[in-house]
């Protein structure tokens, strides 16, 4: 599994920039090979998206338990994850 760094920041992360406080959150983006068993696919966060090929998914909102846990469950059906990457996003607040 190839883990590729963040374009920086911090997970749910608050920094003030003097104009008001903006939130950093994450969207991972997970590139798989292999298909998603039905009971794993229904158990994914819901803001998931699912590119059409079935091999990339964009999930957000997701903490760094939460990725383990994702990971681990791949690891268990015995889906092969070729890359993660987090893509980081701002939200005024």
């Amino acid at each position: 599994m190839k883990l590729c760094p963040s374009s920086g920041g911090e997970p749910d992360q608050n920094i003030n920039d003097g104009r008001g406080v903006t939130q950093l959150r994450s969207t991972y983006q997970i590139r798989i090979h292999g298909s998603i068993p039905g009971g794993l696919l229904q158990n994914l966060p819901p803001a998931t998206k699912i590119v059409p090929a079935g091999l990339i998914l964009r999930i957000s909102q997701l903490d760094d338990v939460g990725l383990i846990g994702l990971l681990d469950a791949f690891r268990i059906a015995d889906i092969d994850v070729l890359e993660v990457r987090r893509e980081i996003s701002t939200m005024e607040m």
